[in-house]
């Protein structure tokens, strides 16, 4: 899309929604596969030095940079583009003339099993050295390749790549200590009925009658 403002206010504003779009998908899928979410909790335990990890940590965990990989491989925030020929060329064998508009299904691309098998698997060893090695650079597409690709690209997987260590050590922590603070369950033989009238050990009669009370409460309504 053509925009008028400069470069930076771009690449800040227009990389906030697909950036916690993807992130949302990075948190769903973690909660579908604890094997993942353990093994990328593992490694920031290793990695992480301060209680919130910095730019000096991220060459430290590489699995959890794979899980960000992975999920833009599946769920990419930007699914489909289109490019114009600016001049004829062609493709296969065919002729392209100038102008010619192209749809490119980067979401199609992403799980196309002849670069990635199983690709509806959600595996972020895809992304290792050894299992990248020879597959061809136009298979994976998340910002794009070449002279109009995503020019926040770097940006918006700087911040993945902080924010998901980070809200993933806030959560953790938050839940062990919802966990400790927890009152244990009264058993169920333990525990009493609340009633509306006197207790027995009271005599007299109760000083409101609960099912005149509700009776005229639902009388009232009517009315």
């Amino acid at each position: 899309a053509n925009c008028s403002c400069p470069p930076p206010v771009a690449v800040i504003f227009a990389g906030h929604e697909t950036t916690a779009m993807t992130m949302t998908w990075i948190f769903h899928l973690l909660s579908r596969y604890p094997e993942v979410k353990a093994r990328v909790l593992a490694e920031i335990g290793a990695a992480l030095g301060e209680p919130r990890p910095t730019l000096a940590d991220i060459e430290a965990m590489p699995y959890t940079d794979w899980v960000i990989q992975e999920t833009l491989r599946l769920y990419p925030a930007v699914y489909a583009t289109w490019r114009e020929a600016e001049e004829d060329d062609g493709l296969d064998g065919d002729h392209v003339p100038t102008g010619t508009e192209f749809l490119i299904n980067i979401r199609g691309m992403h799980r196309d099993p002849q670069h990635w098998p199983d690709p509806e698997q959600f595996r972020p060893e895809r992304f290792s050295a050894a299992e990248s090695e020879g597959r061809h650079k136009g298979a994976y597409l998340p910002f794009l390749l070449g002279p109009k690709k995503c020019i926040g690209d770097e940006f918006a997987m700087m911040e993945m790549r902080l924010l998901v260590p980070t809200i993933l050590v806030m959560l953790t922590t938050t839940s062990a200590m919802v966990s400790e603070m927890r009152a244990p369950i009264m058993p169920r033989e333990r525990m009493s009925r609340p009633s509306l009238s006197v207790p027995r050990k009271c005599t007299g009669a109760p000083l409101v009658d609960p099912k005149k009370w509700i009776l005229a409460g639902i009388s009232q309504k009517k009315s």
